[in-house]
């Protein structure tokens, strides 16, 4: 399954999966479980918690776990950078985050993944689909729930690469 995603990923262009990420993100803020608003007793979260959620989302996709790389690739990776707004994240807010909401993080991940399989699968350019459009696709899909969980474990296991980065000390 992790082949087969990694492959579905090298496929599409920043571009798509900028807009894959985007839609997930967007999904995930209609969730139950929705993005937490921004907190200004939060210095470290100078950013949008939505946008370090994208940016995690994101990074976490296309293999980018260690914060550090991940604070660096908002300066250096066009894609990254436009995630984060331009904005720097430093490493700890970024853990921090992912460590608060780790399931918001799983379930966005886990939609990403279900869109790139379901655009793939029908053979469609992720950017000419409006996200109304992927949620009917993602319904209308056989996708079984046993794929469903596929996808939701493969999630936690890129969320988990990125918690082995921090060491010891800050696990999860």
């Amino acid at each position: 399954m992790e082949q087969r995603v990694a492959g579905l990923i090298s496929t599409f262009g920043e571009t798509a999966l900028v807009k894959l990420v985007l839609d997930a993100v967007e999904a995930a803020d209609r969730s139950p479980s929705r993005i937490p608003s921004p907190s200004l007793s939060r210095k470290d979260w100078e950013a949008n918690p939505k946008t370090i959620l994208t940016v995690l989302a994101y990074c976490y996709a296309v293999g980018i776990y260690n914060p550090e790389e991940i604070e660096e690739a908002i300066e250096e990776h066009p894609a990254v950078s436009y995630l984060a707004t331009r904005n720097a994240l430093p490493a700890a807010a970024i853990r921090r985050y992912r460590r608060e909401h780790r399931m918001l993080l799983s379930q966005t991940l886990s939609s990403f993944f279900e869109g790139i399989w379901v655009v793939a699968e029908a053979g469609v350019d992720p950017t000419r689909v409006d996200p109304s459009q992927l949620g009917e696709m993602k319904s209308a899909t056989n996708m079984s729930a046993s794929m469903r969980l596929q996808l939701a474990r493969l999630a936690e296991d890129h969320i988990q690469l990125g918690v082995l980065w921090d060491g010891p000390a800050l696990h999860d």
